[in-house]
Formats: C-alpha cells, structure tokens, sequence
C-alpha cells in the first residue's frame, strides 16, 4: 500500500498467492492497538515500541515502551537518497506475514495512518500524457561492507584449502 502523495492509497500485490494473507493483515492493523517496533540497535536486547493514539482527530506518536518481544508491525527508514525526490510512506508485508511500515520519520507515519483511516473515495486520477514511460520505478541498493568483507574472506580462505 502506497500514498500516491495526493491524498490516495495505491495497493497491489505481485503474486495473487499473496493477496489472502495481505487482506488479513491490514485489517488486523486497523482494529488493534497502533504498535510500532522500531529498529532495533545491536547492542540492545529489547525493542523500543512506539504507540500511536488519535489526538485531535489525527494519528499521531505518544509513548514509546521498551519490551522483549515486538509488535506485529514494524518501521523501517527510507535508503538515504540525496539526488532524488523523496519517497512517500507505504505499508508492506514481509514473507514471515509481518508488516512493516516505511516513512520518513514518525510524524509521517502517523499522517500515512490518517489517510488509511480516512474513508473517503478516491478522486478521478488526471489523464496521463500520451506515449510510454511515465511511470517511475526506484530500485535501491545498501552495501553492507560488513557482509562483503565476510564473502571476499570466505573466498580466499576456499582458494587457500583448494590450494
């Protein structure tokens, strides 16, 4: 599920397998508590959870708990981009069936929550410019310097046994 950023929550699903389980998470969000387990540093063994309430008819943070156990839905940030524009918040699920949510801070979140929970139809979607291509598709990629240090060491120990 994605704010299109005007106001409407696009959702598709890739895989039609995908869709039964996709449909009992979300309502499943929307009628329980708002809990959502940020991420977790290393050096920490509980998750810190933040908890979302309506104040001023609008969702937004209020107490963060720490617990040993997480909450169904999970945040993620957004892969730091400084040549692009920025992403809109989304909601997605993870093949475990969690859900995680993406935004560029909590503030964001809670205003993504508001248009889940805003129960309005959608306008008419402007007519697109004729001609192919205009849609924009962003694929992100993060080294972990970490896990290509443990590959290259792998490596060169198999080449040192081999030899």
């Amino acid at each position: 599920m994605i704010d299109v950023d005007d106001g409407t929550l696009l959702s598709f699903i890739t895989d039609r397998s995908e869709i039964a389980a996709f449909q009992d998470a979300v309502p499943r969000f929307a009628r329980e508590s708002k809990k959502i387990t940020l991420p977790r540093p290393k050096n920490r063994k509980e998750y810190e959870i933040v908890s979302y309430e309506v104040i001023n008819n609008y969702w937004r943070p209020t107490t963060r708990e720490l617990s040993e156990k997480p909450s169904d839905v999970f945040f993620r940030e957004f892969i730091q981009r400084p040549t692009l524009p920025p992403m809109t918040p989304r909601l997605a699920q993870n093949d475990d069936g969690k859900l995680f949510v993406r935004a560029g801070d909590l503030d964001a979140l809670g205003q993504f929550i508001d248009l889940m929970f805003a129960n309005r139809p959608a306008a008419p979607r402007p007519p697109l410019p004729p001609g192919p291509g205009h849609q924009t598709f962003f694929f992100g990629l993060q080294i972990n310097l970490i896990k290509v240090y443990k590959a290259v060491l792998k490596t060169g120990l198999n080449l040192v046994a081999h030899f």
